[in-house]
């Protein structure tokens, strides 16, 4: 379980525990530390969520929405790899 669930879109915790601040109020998105505020800024930044526990989606999830969406375009076929060489 990641707590507070806002943290896997690098939400933390504010100084006194009592509520969240989101991503974008985070130190290392206002000063573009590693990226993910180019990302937004961009489109290039996609939040999924799902039901479950954290990284726990089922097959359907990944076959449905993961390959299609990011994958889809990545994936080499190896034997046709191979035959170039």
């Amino acid at each position: 379980m990641v707590v507070p669930a806002e943290s896997s879109w690098f939400g933390f915790y504010n100084d006194d525990k009592s509520g969240v601040v989101g991503m974008e109020r985070q130190l290392l998105y206002a000063q573009g530390w590693i990226g993910v505020r180019w990302l937004n800024e961009n489109g290039r930044l996609d939040r999924l969520s799902q039901p479950g526990g954290h990284m726990k989606f089922d097959e359907a999830f990944l076959n449905n929405t993961i390959i299609p969406t990011y994958l889809a375009n990545t994936v080499v076929d190896a034997a046709s790899e191979l035959k170039q060489y």
